[in-house]
């Protein structure tokens, strides 16, 4: 086995804090490839891999090294092309973009926002850190340290998006409006394609994943009116499971 993902440090209830490195791990799995998970602190260093916001997750698979999602998507895309996740029509290629980058906007701006401006989602992101004690020990900081340094870096690049202009009750009014987008999309299919998961059912899986683990009041929203997109949640997080990764028992009723 030479294959290495290196992901953002999570905790015992999801494989990372960043949907990247989670929609990684999660291909990997869904690929039945084997690799290395290795975790490690936002502001650490391996294997020459500077392990700032915007280079993980990073692959390295043999003397090569993948750095950021993208650049991972094209790796799988180059060793996997024929996988039936990857396999889309002209149509479907134009509208897996259009998700792709509305996913990476806004998805991720409301991770941001429910993680480390909404009071309650912080709270709760202070609890999960503190939980993991083990992490908090092998970075020798405290919990409180950890959230301050990543809220400031990554507050700042996503500040401009249209949630972060809004208080608590509209930022989940305008939440709210994506995930009936999704739902809209789903219809009566199993995935965002059909009877197929795609690579994009895996990419918005580990966003919305990650809002609803730490927004609570996304996430009794999510969970009390949306059920066809739990569903659905559910079924993506059973087609990539693996010892790597954990399945969503937050989605629980």
């Amino acid at each position: 086995m030479d294959k290495v993902l290196i992901s953002w440090a999570g905790n015992d209830e999801v494989e990372s804090f960043s949907p990247y490195c989670a929609t990684v791990n999660r291909i990997f799995s869904f690929l039945n490839i084997d690799f290395n998970l290795k975790t490690v602190h936002v502001n650490s260093q391996i294997q020459g891999v500077p392990a700032k916001m915007s280079s993980l997750p990073a692959i390295i698979d043999g003397e090569k090294k993948y750095l950021g999602i993208r650049n991972c998507i094209n790796y799988f895309r180059e060793l996997r092309g024929q996988s039936s996740l990857f396999l889309l029509t002209k149509e479907q290629m134009i509208q897996e973009q259009m998700l792709q980058d509305w996913c990476l906007n806004s998805l991720w701006a409301s991770i941001i926002y429910f993680s480390y401006k909404d009071t309650s989602g912080l709270s709760a992101m202070k609890r999960k850190f503190a939980k993991q004690a083990k992490y908090v020990q092998d970075i020798n900081e405290t919990s409180e340290e950890v959230i301050s340094s990543i809220r400031d870096v990554i507050i700042k690049k996503v500040s401009e998006y249209e949630i972060f202009r809004k208080n608590q009750e509209g930022a989940l009014e305008y939440f709210e409006l994506q995930i009936i987008y999704i739902n809209e999309i789903l219809e009566t299919k199993n995935f965002i394609f059909g009877n197929e998961i795609k690579y994009i059912d895996i990419l918005l899986f580990c966003h919305l994943n990650r809002i609803l683990i730490t927004g609570l009041a996304p996430a009794d929203l999510v969970k009390q009116k949306y059920h066809r997109v739990i569903k659905w949640l559910h079924r993506v997080a059973a087609q990539t499971r693996s010892k790597n990764n954990v399945y969503p028992t937050h989605l629980e009723s």
